[in-house]
């Protein structure tokens, strides 16, 4: 396939922030697997939420109710000690009380990975609305867009060694506590208003290597035409293929359009695209690059 003068300039760009990015030390929506009806109380589940933590978080508004969770935004106005403050908030609700296994893993990982680059945790508990059980965690609210809407224009090259930086330096902040994110994607990257800066959000997904499965043999979870090969196929993972991921969504943000058109099955087999349009892959080679950076972080579990 011959590439145009722009392609290949996007191609030699994106070789050389590869070298780059990945020499750095490489918050909260739903999760990406839709599973119908989980909040039973329909749309009444505003008004007891709003009453149920009325001595901690005010003026509640519904920002995403779907998926895994519904997303919220407040003014936190006191915390659980009952001290006086006055932050922006955004609040994740699960009424699915089976899917509480998860909840923790993704408390865990919030609580124990900390960086400007990541979901900042506040606080988490469990309520009741009416009669239903519900979980939900406070997060810090991030003032920004994420990068998957800013896509919708083209490409962006100029935020792209944003991302790396701050994307790559989150990636190693979660693999210290030995967590892998697993869903690294446009849709999960903050790019904040008025700050050359980006968040990694959404550790909904967010797994150590030892921890049990909670899906059914086959199942994997993740988005589909980010996932890395070892990934895709349920073997185990480590940070390197949330590196994978970043490097996929690097392209992406470079070129403006996704290296295989979101094939998962080329990127599985080396992610090379017939379609004119798509960039070839360098997923795989970034990878290798990338593991001088990871010298310095906790190796891989075996």
């Amino acid at each position: 396939m011959s590439l145009s003068g722009p392609e290949v300039q996007h191609q030699q760009q994106f070789s050389q922030m590869a070298k780059l990015l990945l020499i750095w030390n490489v918050t909260v929506t739903g999760v990406v697997a839709p599973f119908g009806n989980l909040m039973p109380l329909g749309l009444d589940y505003l008004q007891h939420l709003r009453e149920a933590l009325r001595e901690e978080i005010v003026e509640l508004e519904v920002l995403k109710d779907g998926g895994q969770a519904a997303v919220l935004r407040g003014r936190r106005i006191r915390t659980p000690s009952g001290t006086q403050t006055d932050d922006s908030v955004a609040v994740k609700l699960y009424a699915n009380i089976d899917e509480d296994e998860r909840i923790v893993r993704e408390i865990d990982a919030a609580s124990c990975a900390k960086s400007e680059t990541l979901v900042d945790l506040l606080s988490h508990g469990i309520t009741y609305l009416g009669d239903t059980k519900a979980r939900y965690l406070v997060c810090r609210f991030i003032e920004g867009q994420p990068l998957s809407e800013l896509l919708q224009d083209g490409p962006k090259p100029a935020i792209v060694p944003i991302v790396g930086r701050d994307v790559s330096t989150a990636i190693v902040t979660l693999w210290k506590q030995r967590i892998v994110h697993r869903d690294i994607t446009p849709k999960n990257i903050i790019l904040r208003t008025g700050i050359e800066s980006a968040v990694l959000i959404d550790l909904g997904i967010a797994k150590r290597p030892g921890d049990g499965a909670l899906t059914a043999a086959g199942e994997t979870w993740g988005t589909r035409g980010y996932l890395s090969p070892e990934q895709s196929s349920g073997t185990r993972l480590t940070c390197m293929s949330d590196v994978f991921s970043l490097g996929v969504t690097l392209q992406h943000a470079l070129a403006g359009v996704h290296p295989t058109g979101f094939n998962q099955n080329q990127l599985n087999s080396g992610g090379r695209s017939s379609h004119p349009r798509h960039l070839p892959t360098t997923s795989a080679t970034m990878n290798l690059k990338a593991g001088t950076s990871m010298q310095q972080s906790p190796q891989p579990v075996t």
